[in-house]
């Protein structure tokens, strides 16, 4: 979740065009909260400690061993859903060292 504090620094010029902002992360309820608040985290953080949602949108980190302590982590990656709930636009990379940059995604829904 360190792609957070890089996003935090942005969210308003998302929401100062219209978009709310939600991360997701296979963390613990408890872990994503302590570190919102030790950060200063001013958006949605949501928990998918079992990583359903993860899964079920293609972005579970296939080089993770089942026996990590790690797994069930995703491939960092944004969605932009309409109100309808339709995907409009995927930002993401097989190589979890490729991280969508706030300015790419603002400039896509510019």
């Amino acid at each position: 979740i360190s792609q957070a504090v890089v996003w935090n620094a942005e969210i308003g010029k998302f929401t100062g065009i219209g978009y709310q902002v939600a991360l997701v992360s296979y963390d613990a309820p408890d872990v994503i909260a302590r570190f919102a608040k030790a950060r200063g985290i001013g958006y949605t953080l949501l928990s998918d400690a079992e990583s359903a949602l993860i899964r079920g949108f293609d972005m579970l980190d296939g080089s993770v061993p089942e026996s990590a302590p790690w797994y069930g982590l995703a491939r960092p990656g944004i969605f932009v859903i309409d109100p309808k709930g339709r995907i409009t636009h995927r930002f993401s990379d097989a190589d979890y060292t490729v991280r969508p940059a706030p300015q790419d995604v603002l400039d896509a829904l510019r």
